[in-house]
C-alpha cells in the first residue's frame, strides 16, 4: 500500500474568497510515483486552505479542511507545477501534467493525499 495523490481543481477560483465553502468536482488521480510526489512537495509552493473544502467523492459530497493523514490541506497555483520535471514519468502521469502545462499559471490546485 501506498501514497496516492488526487488533485482537485477549483474552476471556480473559490479558494481562499469569501465564499464559505470550496467546490471542487473535477479531479485526476496520478499513478503512484514516490518520486513525483516528493518533487511536488520540495518544489510547488503550497498554500494552506484555510476554508472548508467541499469535494465529490464516491460517497456523494464531503467537506473537511485535513487528507487522510491528518495533516491540514494545501493548495498550489499552476506556476509551481511548471517547475516540475516531468523526465520519467508513466504516461498518465504525462498526461495531467499536459492539461496542467494548458491552464493559466494562477489557477489553483487542491493536493489530496490518501
Amino acid at each position: 500500500m501506498g501514497v496516492e495523490l488526487t488533485l482537485y481543481f477549483d474552476v471556480d477560483k473559490h479558494i481562499n474568497s469569501k465564499i464559505d465553502y470550496i467546490y471542487c468536482f473535477n479531479k485526476l488521480s496520478f499513478d503512484r510515483d514516490k518520486k513525483l510526489f516528493n518533487s511536488i512537495k520540495k518544489d510547488c509552493i503550497a498554500h494552506p486552505v484555510l476554508k472548508s473544502f467541499k469535494f465529490e467523492t464516491y460517497k456523494g459530497l464531503e467537506m473537511t479542511q485535513i487528507d487522510h493523514y491528518g495533516a491540514l490541506l494545501t493548495y498550489v497555483n499552476v506556476g509551481s507545477f511548471k517547475k516540475i520535471s516531468q523526465k520519467g514519468l508513466s504516461k498518465w502521469n504525462k498526461a495531467i501534467f499536459r492539461l496542467i502545462d494548458s491552464l493559466d499559471d494562477d489557477f489553483k490546485i487542491v493536493l489530496y493525499y490518501h
